[in-house]
């Protein structure tokens, strides 16, 4: 079962909760047509024919490739990113370091 921190964003209201099931739905049914044809070892994007490792691999790609969906954060600012990297470039280049040293204020 996939969770719902997929889908960036703090407080959600009515309409965001349903756009959110509806991103969830969709990218579930996608990853299951991927997955359909019976081989464990098999991993396929249905969309764009990409050969993948794994069943989250395969939801990663989905999610990032075909959805668009910024799951992953930065932990300094907040902004939101497609992929893991452009939150690691984002750091380097924005907040001048990975984002994981202690700030210390005098």
């Amino acid at each position: 079962m996939l969770c719902q921190a997929g889908v960036a964003g703090g407080g959600r209201s009515g309409k965001d909760v349903g756009y959110s099931r509806v991103v969830q739905d969709v990218l579930d049914s996608a990853v299951q047509q991927s997955l359909s044809d019976g081989t464990s070892e098999s991993c396929i994007c249905h969309i764009c024919n990409t050969q993948l490792k794994n069943a989250s691999t395969l939801r990663d790609h989905i999610r990032g490739t075909h959805l668009a969906i910024k799951a992953h954060r930065c932990n300094v600012c907040g902004e939101s990113f497609q992929w893991p990297m452009q939150v690691s470039r984002h750091k380097k280049r924005v907040h001048g370091s990975d984002g994981n040293q202690l700030l210390l204020f005098h």
